[in-house]
């Protein structure tokens, strides 16, 4: 990523977390994204990243409620990758947020749960918990099947 694209990554960034939900705090939550983006999602990319900052800042309030899990997940992924121990402890706190309210919407299937699935999977596969990774990447897939019968 060239300077200017951080830059501008950062702007876009911060005006996301402008409208996100304050229960983590806007500044973590914009650090956060910033580190998922730089770090984590070039390497599995379960989030196209231009949709995303092209949408979310613009969202109505009802749509960015709907994107808090996908928002946590992410963020969890991110704050793994901050060298700021305070920020790294919080990874664990985000994805519990997510997967709380991922449980809520299981029977509302939509992309943004199916990314935020994923993304939790992530999260649990890298904490060596194997098992709840394969049942929350298996339960991505299964609200496709729902929603195309």
């Amino acid at each position: 990523m060239r300077p200017s694209q951080v830059a501008e990554f950062s702007h876009r960034t911060s005006e996301i977390t402008n409208s996100t939900s304050t229960e983590f705090g806007e500044a973590l939550i914009g650090k956060c994204l910033d580190l998922y983006f730089q770090w984590q999602n070039p390497h599995c990319m379960f989030i196209d990243r231009e949709l995303f900052m092209r949408k979310y800042p613009h969202a109505t309030r009802g749509e960015k409620r709907a994107m808090e899990p996908l928002v946590y997940a992410a963020c969890a992924l991110g704050a793994l990758m901050s060298l700021d121990l305070e920020i790294k402890q919080m990874a664990d706190v985000f994805s519990k947020s997510a997967q709380n309210i991922i449980l809520g919407s299981l029977f509302q299937p939509d992309a943004l749960l199916i990314q935020a699935l994923l993304c939790c999977a992530q999260y649990e596969s890298g904490h060596d918990h194997p098992s709840k990774a394969w049942a929350l990447s298996g339960t991505s897939f299964d609200p496709l099947s729902l929603e195309i019968s």
